[in-house]
C-alpha cells in the first residue's frame, strides 16, 4: 500500500532488533507518514512485543548492514 498526501505509506520489512525488557523485538513494518502541507516526512517503526502490545517509535537511524 502506498498513498501520498497525508496518507500512510506502509512498507513491509522484517528484521530482528535488540532485546528489550527480556523480550525480543521484531521490526515488522516501517510506517511512513507523508505530510500533505509541505513534503515533510515522518517515519516510525511499529514494534510488536511478545506481550501482544505494539509500540510506535521514531525511526531515525539507518538500518545496519550485516
Amino acid at each position: 500500500m502506498a498513498v501520498t498526501d497525508g496518507k500512510v505509506v506502509l512498507a513491509q520489512r522484517r528484521e530482528r532488533g535488540p532485546a528489550v525488557s527480556g523480550g525480543e523485538i521484531v521490526f515488522d513494518a516501517q510506517l511512513t507518514v507523508v505530510d500533505a502541507a509541505g513534503g515533510g516526512v515522518e517515519s516510525n517503526v511499529l514494534l510488536p512485543y511478545r506481550d501482544g502490545g505494539i509500540r510506535v517509535q521514531p525511526f531515525s537511524a539507518p538500518a545496519r548492514k550485516r
